[in-house]
C-alpha cells in the first residue's frame, strides 16, 4: 500500500514505512481476509486492557513490515513499551511512539 501524500507528510508514517515497521490497515483500499477479521476480534476481545495501560494512546490492526496482520498498540513513549505484550492470544503485537494524544 503506497502512502497517500498526506501520511508522507507525517514523519511518523515516514519512518515506519521506510524502516519496515508496522502499517495501518485501511479497509476502504484492502479486502478483509479471514485472518484479518480474526486479528480484529483478538483486538476488540482485548482493547479495554491496552487502554488501561498508562501511556497507551491507541489500538488498532494492521500489517508489520514483514506483512503479517497485527494488532498496533500506539504509545505516548518507549517506557510503555515494556508493559505492552508482544502477543495477544497468537496474534503478534507491534507497538508505535506516537506521543501524546489531544482529542478535540
Amino acid at each position: 500500500m503506497a502512502p497517500s501524500p498526506t501520511e508522507m507528510d507525517d514523519p511518523h508514517i515516514d519512518s515506519r514505512i521506510e524502516g519496515g515497521g508496522a502499517v495501518d490497515y485501511d479497509p476502504e483500499t484492502e479486502a478483509e481476509t479471514e485472518h484479518m477479521k480474526h486479528v480484529r476480534a483478538i483486538k476488540d476481545a482485548h482493547e479495554n486492557e491496552l487502554m488501561a495501560i498508562p501511556g497507551v494512546q491507541g489500538v488498532g490492526i494492521g500489517q508489520n513490515g514483514i506483512g503479517e496482520d497485527v494488532v498496533l498498540v500506539y504509545l505516548k513513549d518507549a517506557a510503555v513499551k515494556q508493559q505492552v505484550p508482544s502477543q495477544l492470544e497468537d496474534v503478534p503485537v507491534e507497538t508505535t511512539i506516537v506521543g501524546e494524544i489531544d482529542a478535540y
